[in-house]
């Protein structure tokens, strides 16, 4: 039976619900790249989404349980490049929500675990706790309770392609908020940041 999580951006103008399956199944994970870091930068959240050494915490789900309630008129789209993936953020007060792959065949959601509606311990009992680390990049290496790789690493690229395919297999990718299933194409137009804003973000402290 899934756990059933709230979920919103800062300001609670926009809302959710997510479906959690069992935490053995799931897969949370921090993400330290560059692309995550200067996301976070460019949107200036009123609260802090980045962790120590720039880290962001995700818990990848499928699309067909990943649902917006409320709000919807304020969801906002992002690429950092023309094949980047789509940022999506609430444009109310500018909260990262989640990343999904431009690629409509690929059902995958890495929700930001800050948008959930509990508290640290509720998230530990239910999620589960931070499995891996990725992306470490030029921090190589990074001490964390979690083992952390210099780029995607092994293990969360097999659970993240197994979680893909299973959706897949699934049928959620014709399920999704956030991706229209006949075109294939996101619901929102994203805005991609021009040559200009990507250095300044990239060049940022």
């Amino acid at each position: 039976m899934p756990n059933t999580f709230n979920f919103s951006c800062q300001c609670r103008t926009l809302k959710g619900t997510v479906e959690l399956p069992d935490m053995r199944s799931l897969t949370r994970l921090v993400c330290y790249c560059e692309d995550c870091q200067a996301y976070a930068r460019h949107l200036k959240p009123s609260e802090p989404v980045l962790g120590p050494h720039g880290g962001t915490d995700f818990v990848q789900v499928s699309p067909a349980h990943f649902h917006i309630k409320r709000g919807m008129e304020k969801l906002g789209n992002l690429r950092l490049s023309e094949s980047g993936l789509y940022r999506w953020h609430a444009t109310c007060c500018n909260t990262p929500l989640c990343n999904t792959p431009p690629n409509p065949s690929m059902p995958f959601v890495g929700l930001i675990t800050n948008n959930l509606v509990c508290n640290q311990s509720t998230l530990a009992n239910k999620v589960g706790p931070v499995r891996l680390g990725v992306c470490a990049g030029s921090q190589y290496p990074i001490s964390a309770d979690w083992p952390v790789a210099r780029n995607f690493g092994f293990k969360a690229l097999t659970r993240t392609l197994l979680n893909i395919g299973r959706w897949r297999i699934a049928g959620d990718h014709t399920r999704s908020t956030l991706i229209d299933a006949e075109t294939g194409k996101p619901v929102i137009e994203p805005y991609t940041l021009n040559e200009t804003e990507r250095k300044e973000l990239y060049t940022t402290a």
